[in-house]
């Protein structure tokens, strides 16, 4: 039983999960939800989750990933020291998860957490960072208005792929198969096989062979396979309910070409092992974009059933691969990125302490060298009242953080890199924080010291 305060009657665990799915799915009136949005806060009603219910909250929103894919943390509100109720409170992962466990409850809500920017400018960024070659005759086939990230992100595989098989079609390869033959001999004759397994049973007239045979549903090919039905399952799972006809229409136009290979999960790390080379060279782009969607999706795969739990994403990470592609476009592919690593040691008087890695998000090489850093968080500040402890700087009539500029200086200075200049890359979320001045000249501004603007 939850522990109460203040003389409210106790109620079972039951009841208190009933209402606040309920009030997820927006059927628990006049409290209303709506969703979250990246980092956002929203406190629970305590119509919903009285004091001393927050071990129910607890319960649906725990730390495991795996249960929590949107990683929502609780949060208790205090007035002083009494307990006054709670809040949720979202991360920086975008997507949508199902919170519940219908076998238990019976009842089950769909969670969202939508980023930051409109649906026109997360299609551009996620283009750029998950499909920069994308055909343009393929994009306007993806719809934006209000569109969830996970199904800009499914149409964007499935779209991807469509361009593949159009283009290259489904490469085969070379497969070992093992098949007991009857009075005939195909490729390699399994004599340890044949005389254990089928003399001793009267089997003699079957032969066990191994051969290599030229086949289409190969490892790459079943992986591809495997991505269409995920998207296929998300779809059937999540609204909004015009995906599913989408997800199906694709499908449709690619069902012949996948006529022959089977379905079999595949996990991200297997999908990294793949041939990207030789024939499957055109393969390298899809499967970086399925590395993805596999990386973020979480799945329950149990006696042969799959269950979605839902997909999630770090926005920080489309930031990164966003920034790193468009400054490779135009640059000609001579951008390094993103999660660059460079090895540090940390030097005493007697030689090296400690040390460790660092990762750069992005690094250019030509035609100078430039260290590209993107911050997604918070970004550009907006100047409010007296800011003199040093933590800001100022840049016209807004501030960026101090540490974002010692960051990426330091960066620079890597004996491994030795930077001519920074990069400096903040998402601009309303019109106030476009700032004018592109450029500090020199932010240490040590007197002899190699000059190091930051743009």
């Amino acid at each position: 039983m939850a522990q109460v305060a203040d003389g409210i009657p106790p109620e079972d665990d039951r009841s208190v999960r009933f209402r606040v799915l309920a009030w997820l799915r927006g059927d628990f009136l006049p409290a209303s939800f709506e969703g979250l949005s990246e980092w956002e806060a929203v406190d629970v009603p305590v119509e919903v989750v009285p004091p001393g219910g927050g071990h129910v909250l607890d319960q649906l929103f725990p730390p495991d990933d795996a249960l929590n894919p949107l990683g929502v943390r609780v949060e208790r509100r205090f007035s002083g020291d009494r307990l006054e109720g709670y809040r949720l409170c979202a991360s920086g992962r975008v997507g949508i998860a199902t919170v519940g466990d219908e076998a238990e409850d019976g009842l089950t809500a769909t969670l969202v957490v939508r980023p930051k920017v409109p649906g026109s400018s997360l299609l551009r960024m996620l283009s750029y960072a998950l499909v920069p070659d994308l055909s343009p005759e393929h994009r306007p086939e993806i719809e934006v208005k209000d569109a969830p990230t996970i199904s800009l992100i499914m149409l964007l595989y499935l779209l991807r792929l469509r361009q593949l098989v159009e283009e290259h079609g489904l490469q085969r390869a070379y497969i070992r198969l093992q098949e007991p033959l009857r009075g005939t001999v195909r490729g390699r004759y399994m004599l340890p096989t044949y005389l254990q397994r089928y003399v001793p049973r009267g089997a003699a007239h079957i032969v066990p062979c191994e051969y290599w045979e030229l086949r289409v549903d190969s490892e790459p090919n079943r992986a591809l396979r495997w991505g269409i039905e995920v998207c296929r399952l998300l779809a059937r799972r999540f609204p909004p309910p015009g995906l599913t006809r989408a997800v199906e229409g694709h499908w449709d136009a690619l069902a012949r070409h996948f006529a022959r290979i089977p379905v079999v999960p595949y996990q991200a790390e297997q999908v990294r092992r793949l041939p990207r080379s030789g024939r499957f060279t055109p393969y390298g782009p899809v499967l970086e974009l399925l590395e993805f969607l596999l990386d973020h999706v979480s799945l329950d795969l149990a006696r042969g059933q799959v269950r979605v739990r839902g997909f999630a994403v770090e926005m920080w990470e489309v930031f990164e691969r966003f920034v790193v592609n468009l400054l490779a476009s135009r640059l000609r592919g001579r951008v390094e990125g993103p999660q660059v690593r460079l090895r540090y040691t940390v030097q005493g008087t007697e030689g090296p302490i400690s040390g460790g890695n660092i990762y750069l998000d992005g690094l250019a090489r030509e035609p100078c060298v430039l260290v590209v850093d993107a911050k997604w968080k918070e970004g550009i500040l907006a100047s409010v009242g007296d800011e003199g402890n040093g933590e800001t700087l100022a840049l016209e009539d807004l501030r960026i953080r101090t540490a974002d500029l010692f960051q990426v200086v330091a960066y620079g200075c890597h004996k491994d890199v030795q930077a001519q200049a920074a990069v400096l890359v903040y998402p601009v979320l309303e019109e106030g924080a476009v700032c004018r001045w592109r450029w500090i000249p020199d932010f240490l501004g040590v007197e002899g010291a190699r000059p190091f603007p930051v743009y």
